[in-house]
């Protein structure tokens, strides 16, 4: 068997690139944000009110993070998502955090002027995390970096194969006229409680039978308003016998200028069998207007369950 440089370069350099791929989709990733801060608050006069997220986008729980913050300062918990969190002089403490999941605290901070500088270090039992400004630099998910990963190896692959299978079906007809017939009213959207659910959930979603029967209900409540600030509530119910997993967004035309895009939407909750959950969102609507269109909110829903399920569903309402 003759020896071929070439063959053997080339099969370590793929195995170099199929290496750091797979690192850097299972490379731990512990990210800490404040997405915002208060400077007025009726608890505090001399204080403020920080908002400090903690992310895990790796595969694995985290256990045991600490972050630690300036020590000029004092701190202390006035609320958080998770009931483990706490604060102890100046480190947040918190015992796990799982694989794409975050934990947020509020807290007081005094004095006040507080920056995302004053966050010294975050750590965990394994990771060591990093800080970052702004909620678009938050690194994505393993499911999502999966993805990422796919769109780049995956998608052309099945494109170059797509192509000698396009070239094999047109050699089979020859010349003969290709017939088609596409019946696009069967794959428009359908509508069910005044929601718009795609075509594709027909035979692909054991959710949307309970969701067509009401033991799956998404009702948008009374909206109220002050000034052209309107607060949107919705509420789910669930009378199946699953656990599921929710989170909606709204928009208007004018509410890009005002709010931050995850300002809009809600991020995953629960609803567990025989519960109703609500949640409102806010969003810009003028107080005058002639146009529809700019009183209109539009809402865009998921409903996952535990067995891997998932529904998608569009709406809007009209804001007087």
């Amino acid at each position: 068997m003759q020896f071929n440089p070439i063959t053997l370069a080339a099969t370590i350099v793929g195995g170099l690139i199929v290496a750091a791929i797979l690192g850097w989709i299972r490379k731990p990733r512990l990210t800490v944000l404040v997405p915002r801060s208060f400077s007025y608050s009726q608890i505090t006069d001399r204080g403020q009110l920080v908002e400090i997220s903690v992310f895990n986008r790796g595969f694995k729980t985290e256990e045991t993070i600490d972050v630690v913050l300036s020590n000029v300062m004092h701190y202390e918990l006035v609320g958080s998502n998770s009931h483990d969190a706490q604060v102890v002089g100046n480190k947040i403490v918190i015992p796990r955090i799982g694989p794409s999941e975050d934990v947020t605290v509020l807290l007081l901070v005094e004095p006040s002027g507080f920056k995302p500088d004053d966050i010294i270090q975050c750590l965990s039992k394994d990771t060591k995390g990093s800080t970052v400004a702004k909620l678009e630099n938050v690194p994505p998910n393993g499911p999502q970096r999966i993805i990422i990963v796919g769109m780049f190896v995956v998608v052309p692959a099945l494109l170059y194969g797509t192509t000698f299978a396009l070239n094999y079906a047109f050699a089979l007809l020859n010349d003969r006229p290709v017939v088609t017939s596409t019946n696009e009213d069967n794959l428009a959207p359908f509508e069910v409680s005044g929601w718009k659910i795609p075509h594709f959930y027909k035979g692909n979603s054991s959710l949307l039978e309970p969701f067509v029967e009401g033991n799956i209900t998404a009702t948008v409540g009374d909206v109220s308003r002050k000034g052209e600030i309107a607060t949107v509530p919705i509420s789910f119910g669930n009378q199946t016998s699953e656990v599921l997993k929710i989170s909606f967004s709204v928009n208007t035309a004018l509410s890009g200028k005002r709010f931050k895009s995850y300002e809009l939407s809600t991020g995953e909750f629960i609803v567990i069998p025989g519960k109703t959950e609500t949640r409102s969102l806010r969003v810009v609507v003028p107080e005058v207007s002639k146009s529809q269109a700019e009183r209109t909110v539009f809402i865009d829903a998921n409903i996952k369950s535990m067995t891997g399920q998932t529904l998608s569903f569009q709406g809007g309402t009209e804001v007087k």
